[in-house]
Parts: C-alpha cells; structure tokens; sequence
C-alpha cells in the first residue's frame, strides 16, 4: 500500500491494487459530490477535524466517500482547511458490503426510548449490522419522554448513526426519525418506505407467552404475517420486516392490542427475558441472517 504522504501519480493504480476497504470511510451529503468537475467538497468543520487532528492525514492520502444512497468513491484529499476540505474523485467503486443483502431484506426497528446510553449503543449496532430505519417511539412505560429538545436529540442521534455506518464501512445511512408516541409511529410505518415488497413481516418481540418462534416463521418466507403479498415477479426487494420490542416496563394491555391491530404478531426469541436494546439488536440481526440464506 502507498504510504500516506507519497506522490498522487499512481493513485488510480493504488486504488485498484488496494482496494479501499483499508481507508477511513466519510459520508457527505449528495450535493457535496460535483462528478463533472472530479471533486467533493465538505463545508463540515467536524470532517475536517477529524482527518486533521484525529486521523492525522494531509493532501495527496487516500479516503473512502459515500454519499449515503449506495454510491462509493475512492478519492484523495486536495485541500484541506479547518473548515472546508476538498477531495478528488479518483475511482467510483462497485457496490459491496451492505448492498447484497438490501435486495433480500429491509429491517425496519420501531426502538422504545430507553435510558441514554443504553438508547444510543442500540442505535450504534443497529447501524452496524445493518438496519434501515429506526423510529423512536415512548409509551405509558418508557422511562424516557418525549421532550421539546427532540430536534436536539436527533441530531446527535444521526451523528451517532453516522459514526457507526463509516466505521462498519456501510454504503448507506439508515434514517432515524425524530421521537413520537406509540400511535404515531404505528400510523408511520406505511411511510417508511414507497418499495413494493413480496413479503411484509410485523412482529412483535413477545415474552412470557406462547408465540412461534421468529426464526421458524421468517425461515418459511412463502408464510407472510400479514397477507399482503405482491404479484411482482421481479420486486427489487424480497420481504420487508418491521421489528417492535416494548421498553424497560412492558406495554400496556391497550397498547399490545393496539399494535396486533395494526396487523403485527407476537414471536419469540427464545425463553429468557431480554432487555429493550438487546431484544432490538438480536432481531434485527437475526432477520438478516436468515434473508442473507433464503433464495
């Protein structure tokens, strides 16, 4: 690998010697990539900083770009100031890592709001594995509340989404949605997403109840849960699957019977009881694996 600092003459070569899956990975937004003109340019002084002061890295080494909506380029740093950096796109890179599994499967994870910490390593791992929305929602129970700082919230939520899918060298960012109650983000769900799907899962992690078993019921992908099936031979995705656990004090009686109305059903994962975030995690993740096998 070239070292940091050398010559930029070979970088087309380097690249496809090496493929970049050794650099550091940044999202920037869409607008931020002028393809005609070769460049990317970031106004994010927190960009900056971090292949400044963090990464310790200067004109002429190599980074990995992402625009967050699957697109890749391997690109160098040309300028690079305290607030501005200017990058050039030197190779566009095919499509890897998360991508296979994105034409099996969408996970959608309705998260409670759960204490901080525990909250924010849930949004970290879910980014990682591979999640692509997350809709916070509180309830009777929850011990966090929706407060008037949600805009605040979010957006370190985002920055958390963001670290986690650059350092798990994902293509895309999942979204993450502001807060809402438990009704609200039931009547969202439909929203999420405008793809026609094969098959539509809603399930409810349940426990201390007789529920089939999650991995049994996604395994039968002809079996969907809530019967609406697509006549489209060639759907680009294969089964969609939205994912609700309760928080830290259980649902209510009305609202389990809300969310069965809205056509989920209960699963189970198993016999021992999971906290909120592991419940959240161990799902998702499960639901991916099983698409990643089905043909």
């Amino acid at each position: 690998m070239r070292p940091h600092g050398s010559t930029a003459g070979s970088e087309e070569e380097d690249f496809r010697l090496n493929r970049p899956s050794s650099y550091s990975s940044f999202f920037l937004p869409p607008q931020a990539f002028h393809v005609q003109s070769g460049q990317a340019i970031s106004d994010d002084s927190a960009v900056s900083h971090q292949l400044r002061k963090v990464l310790r890295l200067k004109n002429g080494d190599c980074v990995r770009l992402l625009d967050g909506l699957g697109t890749a380029w391997a690109a160098t740093i040309e300028a690079l100031e305290r607030d501005r950096t200017v990058f050039k796109l030197v190779e566009k890179l095919n499509a890897s890592g998360d991508s296979a599994t994105k034409k099996r499967c969408r996970v959608v994870s309705l998260l409670p709001l759960i204490k901080g910490h525990r909250f924010e390593w849930a949004l970290e791992k879910l980014t990682e594995i591979g999640v692509d929305k997350i809709m916070p929602f509180a309830t009777t129970r929850t011990i966090v509340k929706i407060k008037d700082d949600n805009q605040s919230r979010l957006g370190r939520w985002q920055l958390i989404v963001k670290e986690a899918a650059e350092q798990s060298e994902r293509l895309t960012l999942p979204s993450v949605n502001a807060p809402t109650s438990l009704e609200q983000a039931l009547q969202n769900i439909d929203h999420t997403n405008t793809i026609t799907y094969s098959y539509n899962y809603r399930l409810l992690l349940s426990e201390r109840s007789k529920a089939p078993d999650m991995v049994h019921l996604l395994s039968q992908q002809h079996k969907p849960t809530d019967n609406r099936t697509s006549d489209a031979a060639d759907s680009s995705e294969a089964v969609q699957v939205v994912l609700i656990v309760g928080p830290e004090g259980g649902f209510t009686e009305d609202e389990r019977n809300l969310i069965l109305l809205n056509n989920f059903l209960s699963v189970s994962m198993g016999d021992t009881i999971l906290r909120s975030e592991t419940a959240a995690i161990l799902s998702a993740g499960m639901a991916l694996a099983i698409a990643s096998t089905l043909d």
